[in-house]
């Protein structure tokens, strides 16, 4: 690919919001096919296979794109839908507060929220919020230090799962994106959601836009 071929499909996919590190992934993957590709000829090329969330209309005009301008790699589209969502779930659905791997919410009488992460089951950890709001002298979270400043309530009955995870290492992150998505309605301190790197924030923007509707 040359580099004015390789512009056209960088510049294409900064516009519609794709994440910088997928972008270099791109890239990174298509430099090393073609080295690859220097040491054999046109019938001993191996094809690259990529794949991207379908979104109508910008997926077209993507996949032509590479068709275009890139013969040794194939971008395949698939859907967020699976086979899954067209059958009924049989299987008896977990109390919420048997879940584990999650980030929740609790709402406060003020009308802002704490947002958190455990890897327990989240009836453990509403325990473990109880016991640290019955001296509030200590600061040990957001929510206790919301507590001694401000002296609202916080509703444990109304805990809610904004998101879960498969693996508990994934959570650190997934809590920053949420502080981030509702930094003006939570009681969470800025820096909790800081450290979230910056290639996350056209997605913080589109979620935060449709939250507004």
């Amino acid at each position: 690919m040359d580099f004015d071929t390789k512009r056209v499909i960088v510049d294409t996919l900064r516009s519609n919001s794709y994440p910088n590190n997928l972008i270099g992934r791109l890239v990174n993957e298509e430099r090393g096919v073609r080295r690859a590709e220097q040491n054999t000829t046109d019938t001993d090329i191996q094809r690259k296979y990529m794949s991207l969330t379908y979104v109508p209309g910008l997926s077209e005009r993507m996949k032509r794109t590479f068709g275009q301008f890139s013969r040794d790699i194939t971008l395949s589209l698939k859907s967020r839908h699976n086979t899954g969502v067209l059958y009924t779930n049989l299987k008896d659905k977990i109390p919420i507060l048997d879940k584990s791997n999650m980030i929740y919410k609790i709402p406060c009488e003020c009308g802002r929220s704490y947002i958190g992460r455990t890897s327990q089951k989240l009836s453990t950890r509403i325990k473990q919020h109880k016991l640290t709001t019955r001296d509030i002298t200590k600061e040990s979270s957001s929510l206790v230090r919301h507590m001694r400043e401000q002296d609202p309530r916080f509703d444990f009955d109304d805990v809610s799962i904004l998101d879960e995870a498969q693996y508990s290492h994934h959570l650190n992150v997934m809590e920053c994106y949420y502080i981030q998505l509702y930094r003006t309605g939570s009681v969470n301190c800025r820096q909790e959601g800081a450290e979230l790197h910056n290639c996350y924030s056209p997605v913080i923007w589109e979620a935060s836009r449709r939250l507004l509707l």
